[in-house]
């Protein structure tokens, strides 16, 4: 009863670097002539990524070129500036520009994709970008 119904974090022992997300059944069965019981955990409705239990952390003193790396799934990273920045990325064809104040940010538009991710920071304050990645 403490886990069947309730939307859930699951880390494998197999795979301790990632979780998994979702509502958990559980099936226990009990042979009574070998006294050994079962438990089975399933999920039917569960989060199809797998995420990294550490979410990451990239921070820029200043200004400069920074490159976020990011595993397969898409991301919006948040963005915190202690300063006044400019920041400047490319996706695919497109340019994007912005300026932001001190503060916390997220911008739809500025949405990591698989691999490497560059941009351009002008600014003297320090820059931090948190983001939780995944895979399928």
């Amino acid at each position: 009863n403490r886990f069947a119904g309730h939307l859930v974090s699951v880390v494998y022992s197999e795979e301790p670097d990632f979780y998994m997300v979702g509502t958990l059944q559980a099936t226990p069965t009990y042979d009574p002539m070998t006294h050994k019981g079962q438990l089975v955990l399933s999920s039917s409705d569960g989060d199809s990524y797998r995420y990294h239990v550490v979410e990451t952390q990239v921070t820029k003193n200043g200004s400069g070129t920074i490159s976020l790396t990011n595993d397969y799934m898409p991301v919006v990273p948040t963005v915190t500036t202690t300063a006044e920045t400019a920041l400047s990325w490319k996706v695919g064809t497109d340019t994007f520009r912005k300026s932001i104040s001190a503060g916390t940010w997220m911008f739809p538009e500025f949405e990591l994709q698989q691999g490497a991710n560059s941009i351009t920071i002008s600014g003297s304050g320090t820059t931090t970008f948190r983001y939780r990645e995944g895979r399928l």
